[in-house]
């Protein structure tokens, strides 16, 4: 008991001169002014109909308030009354074109209006909820929304309550609609408070989820008045606003107390505003008050049961576990974690716990088969005759091999791997067919042409039963193998003719044309010279190229660094990422990834000598730490003394560096030597900082797109001065990878005479161009359904002649971007700063990375059409 109460967030927005969002109202206000021309007035139904240019204002509102609207009635001829007589809010019941309608109440005679008054929206129900917890969902809607979109974030508060932050007020808005996600307790895990035998201890189960809900407590005759807060102000007559009060700590649906009773018994919280509460009408006695004593608070019995409607106690009503967890005991008790405090309490004032009575215990057994998978057609090589079919998995020759240094893989029966279906009936391995080992697989009886084949091989669990081994065969089917002699043996080995190699049948074995000549020989083994295919030839009525992976060009996924990447970070952003992935295979499959610093992330640093009078090294002066620096230390040395080293004459000084950061920290003096002079101080030499990579491994994410742009103009920076919009185009239209913080490089322009682009402030620069608008930039703003980034810039960047559009077919500049992620760091992660690179001649000098470990031949290249064997263990 004493939990905040699951109230949802009413919100809305204030808009600035250009549609942006200036301020979050979360309490009871007025808005708008309604204009209107006239209003009539119908006493038998009491309605009051209020005629208006425009309805504009009253989107989303559903009550008003007046003031100070003439009336005359018959009965007092020429005397005018002003109406309402109260501040009360009234409901709208109808809205026209040009008109409205508002339920002010009957009356016994009719009244006409003489003019005069104001008209204003009203809204009553606003509210910054109740019983949010981390993080909170917040969406903006305007279907005439045309500009920047705005950014708003929340903080959670004392009870769960909502307070707004404008990271980014947008632009466009017309009457934007903010949409809060109501606060849940959902899924909530638990955690223990004690166990039977053991006490206090958090150790009471595992895995157990529940949901709950929050309502207010049972009544009870027994009750009492606890108070939180007590403050003072006025009350009027008719009125159900107090005013000249510190509305800090309260909530809606606190419970009011006045001595003398002021206010009727219950009397609750129905709205705030700035220094005013709204109470329920019915609560308000006729007169007026000032300098009143209010008491804020709530009603509780001898067993802490709430009394009232809509105070601020308020306790678990259900629960419901959605998840039964395991190893709880009888006795456990736990609770709930995440409920939130109600606002004005420290800690609840009953702790909602839970004991547990029984536990049920089920038993289960299983047994997992494992894994099959399909082995490539061969309806291309059914002929009828053919027994003899090669096994290809995903356009790779596949061969099953046992691995001899393995007792458990040589106890496998192979011909059991393979599965075969022949028009839908399974087939008996040594009846049906014949396998061994290798990649071929014999039936006793050839299929026929239209019979439907299917072939599949058990895998077990991948990685662990079995493993898939590529290996880049130098032989293929169609090349040319002659077995040599041996000089050593001429007697026993002689030089066999030319053969064409027919298929491969295993790892270790291949079969050839027949071989009817001297030299067979099982027992010596003789060196094979092989001959690559030279023209396309026909094998078995099966035409095989002479294309080979081995004589393709291995072009390399290559791009460049665009941004700081430190040594903890686990995502890097590039210029451009389209052929990272160009296979298409992840997140399937894995890359590695090598990043290579430029020659510009790294600078030697420079060390000076001050000698003492005795000709001594006195110290060293660092004039600059360097950049790029490894571990903690490097090479420092000192020249000799000028008359040279002899004996009585000088020695030479020794010294030691301290890194930190990558650069020179401290030099101290180990030995100072002797013989030196202050006219002419010794060179010191420190060591040239190496340029370390890194490769990043298995990253499995590959997002960007690149395209063109057709619209440049400047704007307001995000908070900063001046900012920089392009409108963007790539095929298909959808920016949704793209997102705030991220850097993009824009090239190809040809406006603007050079510009430096900024982060948050002017110190925060990003990059330096000399000419036209390329750089690199970072998105502060982005409207993904139109296109359009935002970026920074620097407030000294001459924008005259900058705005400029274009088309598709003649853009006004180009775009990339890219981001890779998923992979693991190495144990001596390097880190690189781009911050500050001049991009005015591109981003040559930028780091580079590459793709590794992937492609073509495992060598990171891009993959080719072509395919080679696959061995299978």
């Amino acid at each position: 008991m004493g939990y905040a109460p699951l109230v949802g967030a009413v919100v809305r927005a204030e808009l600035d001169n250009s549609g942006g969002i200036e301020k979050i109202v979360s309490v009871a206000s007025t808005g708008n002014t309604i204009a209107f021309s006239t209003v009539t007035y119908n006493n038998q139904t009491g309605i009051l109909d209020v005629f208006t240019s425009s309805i504009e204002d009253l989107k989303g509102v559903n009550m008003v308030k007046m003031v100070g609207l003439g009336f005359t009635c018959p009965s007092n001829a020429g005397i005018v009354s002003y109406f309402p007589s109260h501040l009360d809010s009234l409901n709208i019941i109808g809205i026209g074109t040009t008109s409205f309608s508002v339920d002010v109440g009957i009356s016994t005679l009719p009244h006409y209006y003489v003019g005069y008054g104001t008209i204003f929206t009203w809204y009553e129900y606003l509210n910054y909820g109740s019983g949010y917890r981390e993080p909170v969902s917040i969406g903006i809607t305007d279907p005439d929304h045309s500009g920047t979109a705005s950014v708003i974030t929340s903080t959670v508060g004392a009870g769960g309550t909502l307070s707004f932050n404008i990271v980014n007020p947008g632009c466009g808005y017309s009457n934007p609609i903010i949409t809060i996600s109501p606060p849940i307790y959902e899924n909530l895990p638990v955690i223990g408070v004690s166990r039977l035998g053991i006490g206090e201890t958090t150790d009471t189960g595992i895995g157990l989820l529940m949901n709950v809900d929050i309502g207010p407590t049972k009544n009870s005759d027994n009750i009492s008045f606890i108070t939180n807060y007590t403050k003072t102000g006025n009350i009027g007559i008719n009125s159900t606003i107090i005013t000249g009060i510190n509305t800090s700590n309260l909530g809606i649906g606190n419970t009011i107390q006045t001595i003398p009773s002021i206010i009727a018994e219950n009397t609750r919280i129905s709205a705030l505003g700035d220094g005013l509460i709204y109470l329920n009408r019915e609560s308000v006695n006729n007169e007026s008050f000032t300098g009143v004593s209010f008491k804020f608070g709530y009603y509780v019995s001898d067993f802490n049961s709430l009394v009232g409607i809509g105070t601020t106690l308020f306790q678990v009503s259900t629960f419901k576990i959605t998840r039964p967890g395991y190893n709880f005991r009888r006795g456990d008790v736990f609770k709930p974690v995440g409920l939130v405090t109600a606002i004005g309490f420290s800690e609840p004032v009953e702790e909602f716990q839970l004991t547990v009575l029984d536990t049920y215990n089920d038993n289960f057994a299983s047994w997992q088969f494992g894994e099959l998978d399909l082995i490539d057609s061969i309806e291309k090589y059914q002929d009828g005759k053919r027994l003899a079919y090669p096994l290809y998995y995903n356009g790779q020759l596949l061969s099953f091999e046992i691995n001899p240094e393995d007792s458990d893989s040589q106890a496998i029966d192979l011909v059991s791997v393979l599965v075969i279906f022949i028009n839908g009936i399974l087939q008996e391995p040594n009846i049906a067919y014949e396998f061994n080992r290798g990649s071929l697989v014999r039936f006793l009886t050839s299929p026929k042409t239209n019979d439907n084949v299917e072939i599949y091989f058990y895998r077990g669990s991948r990685g662990i039963d079995s493993v898939l081994v590529d290996v880049y065969s130098p032989i293929q089917v169609g090349d040319t193998v002659q077995i040599y002699s041996i000089n050593s043996n001429l007697q026993e080995t002689i030089t066999q003719e030319l053969r064409t190699v027919f298929d491969i049948n295993s790892s270790t074995l291949l079969e050839t044309n027949l071989y009817f000549d001297q030299g067979i020989n099982e027992q010596i083994e003789r060196p094979i010279y092989v001959t690559k295919q030279k023209e396309d030839i026909i094998i078995n009525d099966i035409l095989y190229s002479k294309s080979r992976n081995s004589l393709e060009p291995q072009i390399y996924p290559t791009a460049k660094v665009i941004k700081d990447f430190s040594s903890s970070d686990t995502e890097i952003f590039v210029d451009n990422s389209k052929f990272f992935d160009y296979e298409g295979e992840l997140p399937t499959e894995t890359i590695d990834l090598l990043i290579i610093p430029s020659n510009e992330s790294v600078e030697v640093g420079i060390v000076t000598a001050i000698v003492s009078t005795a000709g001594t090294i006195q110290s060293l002066s660092i004039v600059s730490g360097g950049i790029g620096y490894t571990g903690s230390s490097a090479e420092i040395k000192i020249s000799n003394p000028y008359y040279g080293i002899g004996v009585g004459i000088g020695t030479t000084a020794t010294a030691e560096l301290t890194i930190l950061n990558g650069s020179i920290s401290n030099v101290i003096v180990i030995n100072p030597g002797f013989g030196y002079t202050n006219t002419n101080p010794p060179q010191v030499i420190v060591e040239y900082p190496s340029l370390e990579d890194e490769t990043l491994v298995s990253a499995n994410t590959v997002s960007g797109f690149d395209g063109t742009i057709i619209g440049i103009g400047t704007t307001s920076g995000i908070g900063t001065d001046l900012g920089i919009e392009f409108k963007i185009l790539t095929p298909g239209g959808n920016y949704s990878d793209l997102s705030v913080g991220y850097p993009i490089y824009i090239f190809d322009t040809k406006v603007g005479t050079g510009l430096t682009t900024i982060d948050s402030s002017e110190n925060e620069v990003i990059g330096v161009s000399t000419q036209f608008l390329d750089n690199i930039y970072y998105v502060h703003g982005i409207d993904t359904s139109l296109g359009i980034i935002t970026c920074n810039i620097s407030n000294s960047t001459n924008i005259i002649g900058i705005g400029t559009t274009g088309t598709l077919q003649n853009p006004v500049g180009k775009f990339s971007w890219g981001r890779i992620s998923g992979f693991t760091r190495s144990n001596n992660p390097i880190s690189i700063g781009v911050s500050g690179y001049n991009v005015s001649s591109g981003i040559l000098t930028y780091p580079t990375i590459q793709r590794r470990s992937y492609g073509l031949r495992n060598t990171g290249s891009i993959k080719s059409d072509l395919t080679e064997g696959t061995w299978y263990k």
